[in-house]
């Protein structure tokens, strides 16, 4: 029974990290449906922020889910474990610093008088964490990089069953 649960653990383990890095590609889609009416009324910012609010959700969720089967393999394996997740932690921190940037740029939380750094530069280095653009431009590899520290970590409580 307890290796059954262990592997259970490992594979669930595995499986949303998978989830969640489809979930943070998928708010990296360059791809926005805005509503025409909302365009139409000047509210586009607000639609654009709402589209990504809408898939933060979904990540959000998944990250939910994780934290049990984190907190479960750390009671199975120790800490190591549960610091096995934590470069997908700090992936989905910079994301989410990117898009909150991305809105800033766009003068989103801007009081009146306020000065915003939007410099094509800073821009341009932004939208390389906001926006996918193939699987090998640098925060994609990153993401990688870190769903393979899970994978590596419990591979073998997998593969071995």
């Amino acid at each position: 029974m307890k290796g059954t649960s262990e592997y259970e653990v490992a594979k669930k383990a595995i499986l949303l990290t998978y989830e969640i890095e489809q979930a943070i590609q998928g708010i990296r889609n360059p791809m926005l449906h805005l509503p025409k009416d909302e365009v139409e009324s000047g509210r586009r910012l607000e639609a654009e922020q709402q589209i990504y609010a809408d898939r933060f959700v979904i990540l959000e969720n998944k990250w939910a889910e994780l934290q049990t089967i984190k907190l479960e393999s750390k009671v199975i394996w120790d800490n190591a474990a549960a610091e096995s997740f934590n470069e997908i932690r700090d992936i989905i921190g910079k994301l989410r610093g990117g898009i909150w940037l991305h809105f800033w740029m766009k003068g989103a939380y801007a009081g009146p008088g306020a000065t915003v750094d939007n410099s094509a530069e800073r821009r341009i280095e932004n939208d390389k964490i906001v926006y996918y653009t193939s699987e090998d431009d640098e925060f994609t590899l990153e993401i990688k990089h870190a769903v393979e520290h899970v994978e590596n970590f419990f591979k073998d409580k997998v593969r071995s069953k």
